[in-house]
């Protein structure tokens, strides 16, 4: 199994996408921005599980 993180494009804020920016400004790897379909690009020769390709809020469980 694989397991990424990225930040996606479509959907965030330009504010947002700033404030990430300037977060990682000093940081090793800069914050790259992709949209969905670039980043299922990554998986073009995987078969996706459930949940696929979601957003990390979208697995949170009621409390």
């Amino acid at each position: 199994m694989l397991a990424i993180s990225h930040i996606k494009s479509d959907g965030t804020p330009l504010d947002v996408q700033a404030m990430i920016r300037d977060a990682y400004g000093a940081a090793s790897a800069p914050a790259v921005f992709r949209t969905r379909l670039e980043i299922e690009a990554f998986f073009s020769a995987l078969e996706l599980m459930t949940p696929g390709l979601t957003e990390v809020g979208s697995l949170a469980q009621p409390g």
